[in-house]
């Protein structure tokens, strides 16, 4: 979606930090994000302009859309975040194929061959004998998530605040410790 905010974005002035907040909200408790939204939204409604539209937008398709809810893109408390899993584990078909863009005829005896190791891999995981490898700095920033979630669960930190910190953490842009015009508590 683009309304007209990629040169706003890329200032880094207040629209910039408002949609980062926006971005933020999957690092909210489930039960927390349509307040939270509604609190931004309402600081959108008084700005007005292309930041309404995208509200709007997140709106019909994220809060209140009939196919995903906040409860199915919370990743409040969750370790696994990305789609890294999923990409290695196509790098994985692919790399047993010898190539990429498979045909139908080379693709399903792949995936027959993944389907009946499933079970022992169940198996391997449950008993803790078998682990993902996490890399050095996807520890800290799991581990610097896990300590904002809880201080936010202490109340030692505002919803606004988590906002602002997880949005920092996660790489959805640089620290700042103010943003004047967007400072309520959501």
């Amino acid at each position: 979606m683009n309304e007209g905010l990629t040169t706003a974005y890329t200032n880094k002035g207040d629209k910039y930090l408002f949609l980062r907040k926006v971005m933020a909200l999957p690092y909210l408790p489930a039960e927390h994000i349509a307040s939270a939204f509604y609190q931004l939204h309402q600081q959108a409604t008084e700005v007005g302009g292309p930041v309404l539209k995208v509200m709007d937008y997140v709106e019909k398709t994220w809060i209140h859309g009939s196919v995903w809810k906040p409860e199915n893109w919370s990743a409040f408390r969750e370790v696994i975040r990305t789609n890294n899993d999923v990409e290695g584990w196509h790098r994985r078909i692919n790399t047993r194929a010898g190539k990429a863009d498979l045909s139908f005829y080379v693709l399903v005896p792949l995936l027959r061959s993944e389907a009946e190791t499933v079970d022992l891999q169940i198996r391997l995981v449950s008993e803790n004998l078998l682990t993902r490898i996490h890399r050095k700095q996807n520890v800290n920033t799991h581990g610097r998530l896990f300590e904002a979630w809880d201080q936010y669960e202490d109340d030692e930190m505002t919803t606004t605040q988590l906002l602002r910190t997880c949005s920092h953490i996660a790489g959805l842009g640089p620290d700042t410790t103010t943003d004047a015009i967007h400072d309520e508590d959501c």
